[in-house]
């Protein structure tokens, strides 16, 4: 079992996402955020050349039987739809109303 969290994007601006993948994101429309990964809206993950973050590879998420994502009370419908798709979540721990919006 992993237990996630899932963000928006952008969840606040900082520096280090700046310096991971300079305008990438933004190119790519990322539409939120696996732990420390960021996703398109159509669910891939946006990757970089540049990106140094230590997190739980994807390999091994993949592989994990149960991946409970958990959303915060400020999550976007749009958020929580990019993580869905992505494939890794497979429980999802949301507010009532942005689970009624994504299905």
């Amino acid at each position: 079992v992993a237990l996630v969290n899932i963000g928006n994007f952008p969840s606040s601006q900082d520096f280090a996402s700046r310096a991971r993948y300079g305008n990438l994101l933004e190119e790519e429309k990322a539409a939120g955020r696996i732990l420390n990964y960021f996703v398109g809206s159509d669910g891939h993950v946006i990757r970089s050349e540049s990106d140094y973050a230590v997190q739980i590879p994807l390999t091994l998420l993949k592989k994990t039987e149960h991946v409970v994502g958990i959303c915060s009370a400020s999550i976007t419908p749009g958020a929580s739809a990019a993580a869905l798709k992505s494939g890794y979540i497979h429980e999802l721990i949301a507010p009532e109303n942005i689970v009624k919006k994504i299905l």
